[in-house]
């Protein structure tokens, strides 16, 4: 039996779509190949999020050669303001893409039950007089993991890094609780 073509419409998000746009609003982008092997969501259907607006597709060289990388777009953001609990999104920035993708990278690594304890900088910052303790903020961390087994940090580190700025980042993490800080090298 014949049977007709495909919709080109997505009808609906499933929850690999979902999970991989929560990376996207915790690190501001996620790169295909990490689509496919984390969320399991296939070439196809990458193909119908970026043709229905829910992410942008991007490609640019970086130390591991040409990456295709998706950010975010119209309908995506309206998914993660309107279907999740994540209320700021991650200020990523052009100039560190290295920085993002390694950051999505550690995400991704993630159990998917540890995801969902995740706080992006944005988190970090507007809750910062709640998770402190009072202590002044005098700089970011990439990312925290607030799971009920303790809290570690995330940060990102390039080599613009000196060990000064490397100090106040676990400084940071401490006046936060965190038991643990993971630095990771872009």
């Amino acid at each position: 039996m014949a049977r007709g073509r495909k919709s080109e419409k997505i009808g609906r998000i499933t929850k690999r779509d979902g999970e991989s746009m929560k990376c996207m609003a915790h690190t501001k982008v996620i790169s295909r190949a990490n689509m496919k092997e984390y969320f399991k969501v296939n070439d196809r259907r990458i193909d119908l999020l970026v043709k229905n607006n829910y992410i942008k597709e991007y490609t640019a060289t970086t130390k591991t050669g040409m990456n295709t990388y998706y950010t975010l777009d119209k309908n995506g953001l309206e998914f993660i303001r309107e279907r999740t609990d994540i209320d700021t999104l991650y200020r990523g920035n052009i100039y560190q893409l290295e920085h993002d993708l390694k950051l999505s990278q550690v995400y991704c690594q993630l159990d998917p039950t540890e995801r969902q304890y995740w706080l992006n900088e944005g988190q970090i910052i507007d809750r910062w007089d709640k998770i402190s303790n009072g202590a002044e903020r005098i700089t970011g961390i990439d990312a925290v993991v607030m799971a009920p087994g303790g809290t570690i940090a995330i940060e990102v580190t390039t080599r613009n890094y000196g060990e000064q700025e490397i100090q106040e980042k676990i400084d940071a993490a401490a006046a936060i609780g965190c038991e643990r800080v993971v630095m990771v090298n872009a």
